[in-house]
């Protein structure tokens, strides 16, 4: 489903401190890549994501997970982002016709094929429908009946028997019917080919000679229409089948046939009324013989008509579509060899290219518009890194920081480009099948301005690098050292050591079996002077990558350590390339990892190191870089092996993000952050689980380009990073009641809750939270912003509408003044409770909301059951009175809240399986201060005991007459959330898809438990809560805190009409929540079910019924307002109102008794009635 927000994890509109420091500042990590060894496959090429661009799916057959590639337009591809989990890959359609594709995959878990909807930037979370049947084809999307609505027509295989079925989408679970028993293997192709926009469909039987078709009479009615004769036939058990494609260019889908042993492809030529032409050859030719055969029809001249690509067991072959119907093959050299080929447009220019799926690998060839083809460019590189260094540097000019590696296990130098918008490209290699290569690091090195990669590589680990072309594009290797130079280095980096503006090279390894660092000076395009030994200067030394300027005089200095005793020095740079003695940095203190920075702010760098026990440590350099002071910032812990300085929050000074590995596999990996105040005094860590990644090296660079510095890392198998939300991509803004009216936001005025804006063209509905701020993460673009206020405000501010031209940084301060004009005075009260169980401390939220323009006062009474016993509440209540808890509340403003958060004491097991209630009552005070009652609401709930079962989604009516919608339409959604664990939850979202038969412009908030950002797209029916910074504690350690809720309201359609009698009508809800970055939790769907009835819906506040026990084994015991009078029916109807009993009442009595033991068990109506007219109803349920 297309829809036009996009989410990042996004923090509200202020910024955060102190101890959510680093829940407000980090997103969770974005892998660039993880450790998939393989083997991987191509499975699918089309544009997936609707964006015009031709995408790239991919199966990785260990994991069995499904991955996409996405194609930014001119061949370049995203690396693959996982689509889902433990699937298999079966194909795609557009359901809905909504311009993106969506997943058809068999759940390995359950077995069960399902269709999982796209939400139209790449999140197959949400799955519409099951399909209850092995496939054996692809799943055809189209109109099978005549009703307009589209339907799915499939083949199937195993279990069932070998069938054509076709489906009528639902929801419910879709109505699926066989139209045909084939009862052998088979092909199939379905489209539209007589124009009276019915799918048909041919068939290709796999074990004999035949073929048929069929041709749809309405309602899934098909018969069989004969064909020509003539076709390929099979003397062999080998593949033959039978295609669809407008071959002749008419606009008229054709029919097309093979069989390989023949090597025959021939095709019939459709008049438009599914009359089909005598048979006409493609392919007829021995040479085509193969056990294997894949056709690909296409258009390569870009003609109107179709081509044929052709995968077979003697390599790709081409025919093209010389017009009249007749084909000429084209010859294709040096084109590799393939597992699966596709026939699509990659670079967007009309064109059809060449795509090869090879193991591991994907290519593609691109068109010339002519059908020839140019050499094979690498799309997809889907090789497991294992990188040991990682660094970041701009390999194709684009203005975004690409990733590079180096890879010794798998012989890789590579890099994984940066696409922008927090994407990055599929892996690209520099260089493969390299003996060991170590390190990777670019620099300029011939002044072209282009980043070249320096490397240390080989079998005697020699120096070199790889010129950039640009582009991402490189040379050949070029040594740094002769052959005859024995030299095996250990790492290569470079610095401008003597001031002329050229970066000289600094390599640490052996020279002859003695440690050498070796300085070359940078002659200029890329011509190295003879290399100076500097080992002199540096006895046992290791050269740091880091050449920082210790005594602040513009030019960098020499850092090394001294092995193996860990001690650290610095030689200052005369600025010629001069270095002088030796000043010690640390000569106490073991290191194992090392980073440079100005940590209190006096220009001078500073050095931080971690400790191989954990303890972090820095040296405050005094006096020019004379002395260091040691300062420790954290205590011993897991081995410190990745430290980060950086500015987090933007305050302007330096902020330490480290990531301790742990000792052992089964203790958690966690970032640790320590702010800085400023003076280098450092505040308590924060932590936070980090997804089970072990960082072995990390570094910081703005990798989304928004202004701030993010985290990149690598841990073996797996690296990315993590976003800093400092500049999050957002507009935001505030909404306030302008108490004096004068257009600004000054002292004394007041944020509004609730103001609903809108942004377009999207037409995405934001409301503003309790604070008044509000924001949008929308893709980036031009934007209107207004605000669509209740009749009870006037806008003040200058501004009606911003436009907004929103290129990915952040957009913020958009600010609305309203006057309040006032109304009458109305409350909403509402009850959202966590699950009731048994003997369970259990949260509800009960809330008053006031949905007025005026400030309103009163009391809230809250009335529970006796067995149930009042624990505690977030605002003590100001009386209490039996099992009624009463609240005072003042001057609540215009839709503010009052809710207090009341913990309740559940009834035992004697209470399970009872339905039990709490009402929430509402009193207003009237001027004189006397109060009148004003609103209530009553929760029914039902009492279960089990520990594992959790009802996340809950409705307040599960059955409607639908004689009653139109009084009382509104349907009231609760959604439960709890964080199973294992570690707090810092951001929770929640979607919500609203059924059609629901009035999306009639949704508004009736409570949550938290702080919560809501989102309404009017045009899918999708609703988005965002809970950010909610830090949800694990259950295990806090199950009254891990719980929370939001509850919405929403009205019915007054026209929702059931097809008959004797059928009904459903309207569905479900939603999913995702804790953090965790696998999505999809919630139970619940249903109102609307029926045509036999008069259910009854006048029962003029004619009150008691009826007991509720719920019942067979008799039950009505209680009336008043004596019976000559004529009442008392009668018992099913919930699709067909009556089951009925009897007399006794005139004259008011109590009545029914026996009822005979009726099946489930949910029934009573009702009373006279002469016809139903004076009371009410329900009752027999178990």
């Amino acid at each position: 489903m297309k829809i036009f927000f996009k989410y990042y994890l996004l923090i509200g509109f202020f910024s955060s401190a102190g101890l959510n420091f680093i829940y407000a500042q980090f997103n969770n990590p974005q892998l660039v890549f993880a450790g998939n060894a393989g083997p991987w496959e191509l499975v699918y090429v089309a544009d997936v994501d609707g964006d015009g661009h031709t995408d790239l799916v991919t199966q990785h057959e260990d994991n069995n997970s499904i991955y996409l590639s996405r194609n930014d337009g001119q061949g370049n591809f995203s690396t693959g982002e996982l689509m889902i989990q433990n699937h298999i890959f079966y194909g795609m359609i557009d359901y809905g016709d909504d311009g993106d594709l969506d997943l058809i995959a068999k759940d390995l878990a359950t077995g069960i094929i399902r269709l999982y909807e796209n939400d139209g930037f790449g999140d197959y979370s949400y799955w519409l429908q099951n399909f209850a049947y092995s496939l054996v084809s692809p799943v055809f999307y189209g109109d099978m009946d005549g009703d307009g609505d589209k339907d799915y027509l499939f083949g199937t295989g195993s279990g069932i028997g070998t069938s054509v079925y076709c489906c009528e989408t639902g929801p419910p679970f879709p109505y699926c019917v066989q139209i045909n028993a084939v009862g052998s293997d088979f092909t199939l192709c379905a489209g539209y080919f007589d124009q009276d926009n019915m799918v048909d469909y041919c068939i290709s039987y796999n074990k004999n000679q035949g073929y048929a078709f069929y041709t749809n009479l309405g309602s899934g009615h098909f018969v069989s229409k004969s064909l020509p004769t003539g076709f390929p036939v099979m003397t062999y058990n080998l593949p033959k089948g039978v295609g669809c494609a407008d071959i002749n260019g008419d606009g008229f889908e054709d029919l097309y046939f093979w069989s390989v042993d023949l090597g025959r492809i021939v095709w019939m030529a459709n008049d438009g009324n599914a009359n089909f032409g005598p048979v006409q050859a493609i392919v007829d030719e021995a040479g085509l013989t193969a056990t294997s055969l894949l056709i690909r029809p296409g258009d390569c001249d870009k003609d109107g008509d179709a081509d044929f690509l052709l995968l077979t067991d003697y390599g790709i072959r081409l025919f093209r579509n010389d017009g009249p119907g007749g084909f000429v093959e084209v010859p294709l050299s040096d084109v590799p060899d393939a597992d699966i080929i596709f026939f699509e447009d990659i670079d967007g220019d009309g064109y059809d290219d060449i795509v090869i799926g090879q193991p591991n690998k994907v290519l593609w060839l691109p068109n010339d518009g002519a059908c020839q083809f140019g050499d094979p460019q690498l799309a997809l590189l889907l090789l497991q890194p294992d990188p040991e260094s990682v660094s970041i540097a701009d390999l194709d000019q684009n203005g975004k920081p690409d990733m590079l590696l180096s890879a010794p296990a798998t012989g890789l130098i590579g890099w994984f480009p940066n696409l922008g918008n927090a994407r990055f490209g599929s892996l690209r290699a520099v260089a493969t099948d390299l003996k060991q290569p170590i390190d990777a690091f670019a620099a300029d090195l011939n002044g072209d301005l282009l980043p070249d990669v320096l490397t240390i590589q080989g079998a005697k680990a020699q120096p070199g690098y790889y010129p950039a072309l640009g582009n991402g594009r490189f040379a050949d290797f070029v040594p740094l050292l002769p052959d005859s130079v024995e030299f095996n280095g250990l790492n290569i980096h470079a610095a401008d050591a003597n001031d002329d503006g050229k970066q000289d090279l600094f390599l640490s390894g052996a020279l002859a079996r003695a440690d050498a660092v070796l300085l070359l000076v940078n002659a200029g395009a890329g011509q190295f002077e003879a290399p100076l030994n500097l080992a002199s200067l540096l006895p046992g030394g290791f050269c740091q990558r880091e050449h920082p300027d210790m005594d602040h005089d513009g030019d960098p200095d020499l850092l090394y350590r001294e092995e193996p005793n860990s001690k650290l020095y610095w030689r200052p740079n005369d600025g010629d390339g001069n270095y002088g003695s030796a000043i010690p940095v640390i000569d106490t203190v073991e290191f194992v990892s090392l980073q440079v920075a100005d940590l209190n702010g006096d220009e001078f760098p500073d050095i931080i190191v971690g400790a191989p026990n954990g303890a972090i440590a820095w040296f405050e350099n005094q006096q020019a870089g004379q002395t260091f002071v040691q300062r420790d910032i954290a205590a011993a812990a897991a081995i410190q092996r990745a430290i980060v300085a950086l500015d987090f929050d933007g305050d302007g000074d330096q902020d330490i993000w480290t990531a301790p590995r742990p000792d052992s596999a089964a203790q958690e990996q966690r970032i640790v952050v320590f702010e800085n105040d400023g003076t280098g005094n450092f505040l308590p860590a924060v932590s936070r689980k980090s997804n089970g990644y072990g960082h072995t090296a990390a570094g910081a660079a703005d990798m989304d380009v928004d202004g701030d510095s993010d985290v990149y890392f690598c841990s073996g198998l797996f690296g990315g990073w993590y976003s800093n939300r400092q500049n999050r991509p957002v507009i935001a803004g505030f909404c306030f009641e302008d108490v004096n009216e004068n257009g600004l936001f000054d002292s004394g005025d007041l944020p509004i809750p609730e103001m609903p804006l809108r942004i377009q063209p999207s037409g995405l509905l934001a409301y503003s939270k309790v604070d008044g701020t509000f924001l949008f993460t929308v893709p980036e673009g031009d934007y209107s912003l207004a605000p669509e206020p209740q009749a009870c405000w006037a806008l003040t501010s200058d501004s009606a509408s911003y436009s907004v031209n929103f290129s990915g940084a952040p957009v913020l301060n958009k600010l609305f003044g309203f006057k309040n004009l006032g109304s009458p005075p109305s409350v909403l009260p509402h009850i959202s409770p966590s699950h009731p169980q048994c003997g369970r401390v259990v949260p509800y939220w009960i809330s008053v909301k006031n949905t007025s323009c005026q400030s309103l006062s009163g009391r809230l009474a809250v009335v529970h059951n006796s067995e149930t016993t009042f624990i505690g509440s977030t605002i003590p209540p100001s009386e209490i009175s039996g099992d009624t808890l009463w609240w005072n509340f003042d001057s609540l403003r215009a839709f503010e809240t009052f809710q207090p958060a009341i913990d309740f004491q559940m009834a035992l097991s004697s209470t399970f399986g009872k339905f039990d209630s709490m009402e929430a009552i509402v009193f207003l005070k009237n001027p004189d201060g006397s109060l009148y009652l004003s609103g209530a609401y009553t929760h029914e709930y039902f009492i279960n005991c089990g520990e594992g079962w959790f009802q996340y989604k809950s409705v307040n009516k599960e059955y409607v007459d639908n004689n009653t919608i139109i009084a009382d339409n509104e349907l009231r959604y609760m959604i439960r959330f709890q964080n199973p664990g294992p570690d707090t939850v810092a951001d929770l979202r929640l979607w919500d898809r609203l059924d059609t038969n629901l009035i999306w412009s009639s949704f508004r908030m009736l409570g949550s438990s938290h702080p919560v950002n809501v989102f309404l797209d009017e045009n899918t029916g999708i609703v988005e809560f965002y809970l950010p910074d909610v830090h949800l504690p694990d259950s295990m350690n806090n199950l009254a805190a891990s719980r929370g809720c939001v509850s919405f309201g929403i009205q019915m359609k007054p026209d929702i009409v059931p097809a008959s009698l004797y059928s009904h009508t459903q309207v569905f809800n479900t939603a999913i929540v995702y804790f953090d970055d965790r696998l999505p939790v999809p919630t139970n769907e619940v249903g109102t079910i609307v029926y045509h009835t036999v008069g259910l819906s009854g006048a029962p506040e003029l004619y009150p019924l008691a009826i007991f026990p509720n719920p019942t084994s067979g008799v039950i015991n009505v209680e009336l307002p008043q004596a019976a009078k000559p004529g009442l029916l008392l009668r018992i109807a099913d919930l699709a109102g067909r009556v089951v009993l009925e009897t007399k009442l006794e005139t004259g009595s008011t109590r009545h008794t029914v026996q009822a033991g005979s009726l099946p068990n489930g949910l029934y109506y009573l009702q009373v009635t006279n002469g016809g007219t139903v004076l009371a109803t009410t329900k009752f349920i027999k178990q």
